[in-house]
């Protein structure tokens, strides 16, 4: 499930990049990768399967709600790499600590996007990914292009 995308053929928005200063760089690239991650987390939300039976412990679209842009903590700019990423997590605030009887943890998305034993696969990650993978890297390039250009007019 953790597919990624390396993005080529980018040479004048890399040198463009370089010119940054490293805190901006990353400001910026953060940024246009959210943006470009929209598509895929929207796509994400109106595939992910909706509870239609009543459950003491689901609440119905705690998953369509748990789905979020993250930024990654491995690729957070030190090396040189910045990431984001799609993840269904449990919502902040809510409920307490992750549990199979918190309302609010959808830990079962695994269950429905990979495959188990006796329930058929239901996937909703996986397909918002491959659907709108070219639309969010032509979204990446134009934020880029957007942003080091705003970011060049406050130099």
């Amino acid at each position: 499930m953790a597919d990624s995308q390396r993005i080529h053929g980018l040479d004048d928005l890399n040198r463009a990049i370089k010119e940054l200063a490293a805190d901006l760089r990353r400001k910026v690239v953060r940024a246009a990768l959210r943006d470009a991650a929209k598509p895929i987390q929207r796509a994400a939300v109106a595939n992910a399967p909706v509870l239609k039976k009543p459950h003491p412990y689901r609440l119905p679209g705690t998953l369509r709600k748990s789905i979020q842009i993250k930024s990654s903590k491995v690729f957070n700019g030190q090396n040189g790499e910045i990431g984001v990423f799609v993840s269904v997590s449990k919502r902040k605030g809510l409920g307490g600590k992750a549990s199979a009887r918190n309302p609010f943890d959808p830990f079962y998305w695994r269950f429905l996007e990979f495959v188990t034993q006796g329930k058929p696969r239901q996937p909703f990650m996986g397909p918002a990914f491959n659907a709108n993978t070219g639309r969010a890297i032509e979204i990446f390039k134009a934020r880029l292009k957007t942003r080091i250009d705003k970011a060049n007019a406050r130099k």
